[in-house]
């Protein structure tokens, strides 16, 4: 189902989040990023902490190094060696020969944002395009999503905010300590309920 969200990553206190567009409620989009945080170990959980600290907002980009997560500009030119890397069969690539922007390499992370998790993990994923100004968008940013590793900590909006205090006002924060399988169902259903209380 098309929804607009942000899936994003708090990072020295710094929210960056990319744009998706499909099955961002709490029980699809959701419901995935909790079970990824809940199969982490607690190396796994620094190696993502590791892995997205490292984040660069450009136009142009430089040789990657290592297996940080890069933040990149939509329209800027992709390196030819990254749109091979990309290519098919790779999950969320889009059809060969390799297109040159990032909005059309990284077009299938960006339809189904809960496959890049697991290859942000693995280091095959290492590149967001940077939307994180949609989350002031209260019209259509429906949910947004954020994943701070360091602090440990899942917050989740509904709907977009319009300016940086407001987000911390309207998120839910939860520690991955008080996750558990079922937190992102309850979750859904007091958003659900609290949606009905407002049309009264």
């Amino acid at each position: 189902m098309g929804t607009r969200a942000l899936l994003g990553f708090i990072i020295r206190g710094q929210r960056f989040g990319t744009f998706t567009k499909f099955d961002a409620y709490p029980g699809g989009l959701g419901r995935w990023i909790v079970e990824f945080i809940l199969s982490l170990s607690e190396e796994q959980i620094g190696e993502m902490a590791q892995r997205v600290r490292e984040y660069f907002v450009l136009t142009v980009l430089p040789p990657c190094t290592g297996k940080q997560l890069q933040w990149v500009d939509e329209d800027s030119p992709v390196p030819p060696d990254f749109a091979l890397d990309y290519a098919n069969p790779h999950p969320f690539a889009t059809p060969t020969p390799p297109p040159s922007d990032w909005a059309s390499v990284l077009w299938g992370f960006r339809l189904r944002a809960s496959n890049a998790l697991p290859h942000i993990l693995d280091g095959t994923l290492q590149h967001c395009i940077d939307d994180s100004d949609f989350i002031h968008d209260g019209v259509f940013c429906e949910w947004a999503y954020y994943i701070d590793f360091e602090s440990r900590r899942l917050w989740i909006i509904s709907g977009g905010a319009g300016d940086d205090d407001d987000f911390y006002e309207r998120a839910i924060g939860v520690d991955f300590v008080e996750l558990h399988p079922r937190w992102i169902e309850e979750f859904a259903l007091m958003s659900w309920l609290g949606d009905r209380d407002g049309d009264d």
